[in-house]
């Protein structure tokens, strides 16, 4: 039962210990800079094969590393690989019984021998006797092959290096020449290494020992977190699978609903035609027997008339003239009245007219929408009309702590290096600068809605996603067209600070001057308008004038930000691998960059050469908390205004990152909003804010 594992192993040990290149068992192992390992034979012929003395590449088909040539010429120099001698001696030992050994001193092979595991070789049974005489061989270990256990082939993996130079074979390998990067005995120091710089091997060994195992554990331990993370990961995919069902049976109930209201109303046309089928039927019906009595009647006094005009003489004729004038007049009183079946003609008039605006409706809108819970307090069983909402608070709260997590320590590259940020730092830690924040006196909300314009449309006063905006010093404001899910719009629209619209351009495209939805906006000095193509990866200047600003491009999918020159060269880079997970807006003030990460939910602050400093705010509710803040701008009294988009609402802070107020709540409502996500300040200090899917824009003045 246990051959095959046997054979298995035996067959994965002879494969260790056989060379690559000549495929027989290793003689004079030496190992390579790259790690591979190959006969002292076997490189000798792959240098002597190529066309160079000091040089040669690996013989391995896929390394093909440039190895270079010990500066005495020999190859025999290079670094022996100790743990193959080791293996080829286990092997043999495996094999013993069909294969022999060969004997270390008379070389003749023999099934039966012995090992001794302080000279480090095989023995034949005459030869033994020899060794054994010897007094200086008195404590030596020795062995017969056939009673070897798994402990003593242990000891022959683990025996000592011994010399392979030749006058040296019986001397073990005690020092480590630096130099030379090679082990070395005492003989050798002497001989071949005097003046060498050497320590001592089992020492020096010993403490690389601890160091990688040190590592090992570490990356052991790291491992495990790993796969602690897996699982996690694994169970959250479960339940994302799970979610996605409900999320899925909630939309087709939902539509079905609609479905059974649709069906209803249609029943209710359908009964309404059928009971003005019957009624009109009915009519007809009623008529029809009226002409048929009336053209009974007719036929009669016909027939009667036609009979007396043949049969009766003239005479007769002439003297009923005014009988048959009678039935003349019978005629034009049963003369069938056209103008009632006219009137029942008109049902076929009837056409259904379908409601165009519910039509409108239905394809223009969404049947619901897939969004986050802002609380955790909200229960699950909270349900919407007109959306489907996400509603398992305790991947919420995990996601939280996540986050949290991510946030409390990271990497922040500026020009001058990584920068470890922690969470709480200690103040007598040389190794951190601490930021202070100087309290800040909180206020109550110190802006009111002015007037508010726009609803969901394609007319010039009417969005359809407003994205970006921003004011020139003529107080004209430029707003982007994001489009919503499918980006079907690409324009800029233009208006007045009371909402007159003055002139609109672009188009969806790739065209210069078309747009594949446009984000970010902004006016410069000279009223160049600058836009954030996002869809076509690129910046559009829009104007006949040169301008020296720089200009300023959150590049989200590389997590950085970048500085050009109004001509479009790269001046710098701020934030690299690390430091953002997904910067959306950056602005300058004070000779310092501001800038928004809408998933760490936070805004961070650099200085004017991109050293990071500090940031503030996390993910939450509360005042100076965030949840996905998007666009930046600095008000007239100098205060940091953070579109905090998820919450719905605009936080006013100092420059230092103290809270100091806030506006807006989520609804439809005057100053309300449903995600905020750009604002600008107009001249006289009033905010101008795109109130993204409300599809409006609504101005807030100081009180």
């Amino acid at each position: 039962m246990e051959t095959k594992p046997l054979i298995s192993n035996l067959q994965n040990l002879r494969t260790e210990v056989t060379c690559p290149k000549c495929k027989a068992l290793y003689a004079e192992p030496k190992r390579l800079p790259c790690d591979h390992s190959f006969c002292t034979r076997c490189l000798e012929d792959t240098l002597q094969s190529s066309d160079r003395h000091d040089t040669f590449t690996c013989p391995d088909p896929e390394c093909k590393t440039e190895i270079r040539v010990p500066s005495c010429g020999d190859l025999k120099e290079l670094p022996t690989n100790f743990h193959l001698l080791n293996l080829i001696d286990v092997l043999a030992i495996k094999e013993h019984d069909s294969v022999g050994v060969k004997c270390g001193n008379c070389d003749k092979t023999r099934n039966q021998s012995l090992y001794c595991f302080q000279c480090c070789s095989f023995w034949c049974n005459e030869c033994i006797t020899g060794h054994n005489i010897i007094r200086a061989n008195k404590e030596h270990r020795v062995l017969a092959l056939q009673d070897f256990q798994d402990h003593d082939i242990e000891d022959v993996k683990k025996r000592p290096a011994f010399c392979q130079i030749e006058n040296h074979k019986a001397e073990k390998l005690k020092f480590f020449c630096k130099k030379c990067d090679v082990a070395i005995c005492q003989t050798c120091i002497g001989a071949l290494h005097d003046g060498h710089p050497k320590v001592p091997l089992e020492e020096t060994a010993n403490g690389l020992k601890s160091k990688f195992e040190s590592a090992i554990k570490f990356h052991h331990k790291s491992i495990k977190k790993n796969m602690s993370d897996i699982a996690i990961i694994k169970k959250d995919c479960g339940k994302i699978q799970d979610h996605s069902k409900e999320l899925k049976r909630r939309a087709e109930r939902y539509v079905e609903g609609i479905i059974a209201v649709l069906e209803e109303k249609k029943q209710k046309i359908v009964v309404d035609v059928d009971k003005k089928v019957a009624l009109s039927t009915q009519r007809l019906e009623q008529e029809k027997d009226e002409i048929e009595c009336q053209v009974n009647t007719k036929r009669l006094a016909l027939d009667k008339t036609e009979n007396r005009l043949k049969q009766y003489p003239d005479a007769d004729i002439l003297q009923q003239e005014t009988f048959f004038e009678k039935l003349l007049q019978l005629e034009e009183k049963f003369c069938h009245d056209n103008s009632v079946a006219t009137n029942n003609e008109r049902f076929c008039e009837i056409n259904f007219r379908g409601n165009q605006n519910l039509f409108d409706i239905v394809k223009a809108e969404q049947i619901g929408s897939l969004e986050h819970e802002r609380t955790a307090s909200v229960p699950s069983s909270v349900k919407s009309q007109n959306a489907l909402r996400t509603s398992n608070v305790e991947d919420w709260q995990s996601q939280q702590q996540r986050d949290k997590e991510q946030d409390d320590s990271f990497i922040c590259h500026g020009n001058d290096g990584a920068t470890k940020v922690p969470a709480a730092q200690d103040d007598n830690d040389p190794r951190y600068k601490i930021s202070e924040l100087t309290p800040a006196h909180v206020r109550p909300s110190q802006f009111e809605l002015d007037f508010c314009f726009g609803e969901k449309g394609a007319s010039d006063r009417m969005f359809n996603y407003p994205w970006g905006v921003a004011v020139n010093k003529r107080d004209e404001l430029a707003v982007t067209y994001h489009g919503g899910r499918d980006h079907e719009v690409g324009r800029v629209h233009v208006f007045t600070s009371d909402g007159t619209h003055l002139r609109s351009f672009g188009a969806k495209g790739v065209k210069h001057g078309e747009f594949n939805c446009p984000r970010g906006i902004i006016f410069d000095k000279n009223g160049n308008i600058m836009v954030v193509d996002n869809g076509n990866h690129r910046v559009q200047l829009f104007s006949e004038q040169e301008d020296d600003d720089s200009i300023i491009v959150t590049d989200e999918e590389n997590k950085v930000v970048k500085i050009f020159s109004s001509n479009g060269t790269l001046l710098r880079k701020i934030g690299r691998r690390g430091c953002f997970n997904y910067p959306f807006h950056c602005v300058q003030y004070g000779g310092k960059y501001y800038v928004s990460d809408q998933n760490k939910h936070c805004v961070m602050v650099f200085d004017s050469d991109g050293t990071y400093r500090s940031k503030f705010g996390k993910k939450g509710e509360s005042d100076g908390d965030f949840n996905k803040p998007r666009c930046l701008a600095v008000n007239k009294a100098g205060n940091l205004m953070v579109c905090d988009s998820m919450n719905h609402r605009i936080q006013v802070f100092d420059l230092n990152g103290n809270f100091v107020s806030k506006f807006g709540t989520v609804g439809t409502g005057p100053g309300q909003f449903n995600e905020p996500v750009s604002l600008a300040v107009l001249s006289d200090g009033r905010i101008v804010v795109t109130d993204f899917r409300n599809h409006r824009i609504q101005i807030f003045k100081s009180i």
